[in-house]
């Protein structure tokens, strides 16, 4: 499998059609929400990373390591935020079944997703937000 630059990636994540786009407003929103989402830091380099960081934010940055990386692009408050919820990090039985439950399904629905070649980059619904916002004729939604 050949590895694939990480500005295409997200370039085609956010939905642009060239990777000068992801510089743009709607895009670069999309850009950085992306790579929240869906990029994992620690599959490219240090050096990539450093230049991804410097084009979306406009900021010199050299990462010393990939938690450092994570740190930047906000990876790490997401997860600290995922994992404390208001709840105590020792959760009780019934909701600790419930949320493994629920990351199952996700999980599953995902695979399948991918399994049937769609993308998992939000760009559908991105569309369709932007269709809401349209002034079209009732007939033509």
């Amino acid at each position: 499998m050949q590895k694939r630059d990480i500005f295409e990636e997200l370039a085609r994540c956010a939905g642009c059609h060239y990777i000068s786009d992801l510089r743009s407003h709607p895009y670069n929103h999309y850009a950085k929400e992306a790579f929240r989402e869906h990029f994992i830091p620690e599959d490219y380099s240090l050096k990539e990373l450093s230049a991804l960081y410097r084009y979306l934010y406009n900021k010199k940055k050299f990462f010393e390591s990939h938690a450092e990386a994570r740190e930047a692009f906000g990876l790490e408050e997401e997860l600290a935020s995922k994992n404390s919820g208001g709840v105590n990090p020792p959760l009780k039985g019934a909701l600790r079944k419930k949320m493994r439950k629920e990351e199952k399904k996700d999980n599953e629905s995902i695979q399948s997703k991918r399994k049937n070649g769609f993308v998992s980059c939000g760009r559908i619904n991105r569309q369709l937000r932007a269709m809401r916002h349209m002034k079209l004729p009732m007939s033509a939604r």
